[in-house]
């Protein structure tokens, strides 16, 4: 693996850290607790996530989740704790 490889990499992870860091403090800010955050590497690439109290995030509107919650995966974020 090549030094620029390795940067871009790193750089990725960082950026992924921060978007997930984002979303925590946008759930503090609309009272949603954050259970854990997560970092994982999946076949070289990383990742990083942020488990959000699903009680909580299923008594805020549909606006509120949305800044919480990207658009695409606000409708998950509505309907998940329906499932459990």
């Amino acid at each position: 693996m090549t030094v620029l490889t390795s940067m871009c990499l790193v750089m990725l992870w960082c950026s992924l850290c921060v978007a997930q860091a984002g979303h925590a403090v946008a759930a503090a800010a609309e009272g949603v607790g954050v259970q854990h955050v997560g970092a994982f590497t999946l076949l070289l690439l990383p990742g990083a996530y942020v488990a959000l109290d699903s009680g909580a995030l299923a008594t805020l509107g549909p606006w509120r989740t949305l800044r919480v919650c990207p658009l695409p995966f606000a409708f998950i974020c509505e309907s998940l704790p329906a499932l459990f």
